[in-house]
């Protein structure tokens, strides 16, 4: 009798940002290649896998222009990314936290990155141009730009003025951009719900000046980076709801 497992391999792979393929007399050619060309191959998509074997989540990071400007691609989010991002961190392995008083010795704390790079696609340096073409809004089907137009909504910034609100209901409103840092000069909100967007970025410090927040639901928006250390100092809140995010590093010491 066999036993089958299914079994996610989080070991560390690093992967260049240019592959030569004529390298060693071109053994890693096949036997048909066109040796007349420069095999010379550029990294342009990563895509990525969060989670387990048993189910998670798939985007990618794709560098579609000529300039050195990556892009990530999550769902109906697009933003910006760095080439630090897009490679080094999807190499998969373990991950360090930075120590908090380095002034101590400190057991530095490691865990296993869940989000690691599952498919490479490179092209080749002749044929770059032809395929990172400029893309005109004639080129995008009627329907995208049309969604595109409807879509791009940002938090009214009018909002900010209402110093008096203390509750702000604003999930699944299809809104784009970051959480506005003016939202830590309410200082009178105790519940926050912005879940179900489309904002990006990380959770912003001021958030932190809310002092009598009872409720925050950041959940399913996509946020990255790190979480602000001072989420435990809010000593009021009663219900924080941060799934469906990205967020790198641990859980700040004094929650829960």
């Amino acid at each position: 009798m066999k036993n089958y497992l299914h079994l996610q391999i989080n070991d560390r792979y690093e992967f260049p940002l240019q592959l030569d393929l004529d390298r060693d007399n071109g053994k890693y050619l096949s036997p048909d290649a066109d040796r007349s060309i420069r095999n010379l191959y550029t990294l342009h998509s990563v895509l990525v896998h969060s989670g387990g074997v048993h189910g998670g989540h798939y985007y990618a990071f794709i560098w579609p222009t000529l300039s050195d400007q990556w892009y990530k691609f999550d769902d109906e989010r697009v933003t910006k990314e760095d080439t630090k991002k897009a490679l080094e961190e999807q190499y998969g392995g373990e991950e360090e936290l930075p120590q908090i008083n380095p002034g101590f010795n400190n057991t530095p704390f490691k865990f296993t990155k869940y989000s690691n790079a599952y498919m490479l696609v490179y092209i080749r340096e002749s044929d770059k141009e032809k395929i990172m073409c400029n893309v005109d809004e004639k080129d995008i089907a009627e329907h995208l730009r049309t969604h595109m137009r409807t879509q791009d909504d940002d938090l009214p910034e009018c909002l900010m003025r209402r110093t008096e609100l203390w509750r702000l209901l604003l999930s699944s409103n299809s809104l784009a951009g970051t959480i506005p840092p003016w939202i830590g000069e309410l200082a009178r909100l105790r519940v926050l719900e912005l879940s179900e967007n489309r904002l990006t970025d990380g959770v912003p410090p001021e958030l932190l000046h809310c002092r009598v927040l009872v409720r925050m639901d950041l959940s399913g928006i996509l946020l990255h980076g790190w979480l602000p250390s001072g989420l435990a100092e809010l000593k009021n809140l009663k219900f924080l709801s941060l799934s469906g995010n990205n967020f790198s590093g641990g859980i700040p010491s004094g929650l829960g």
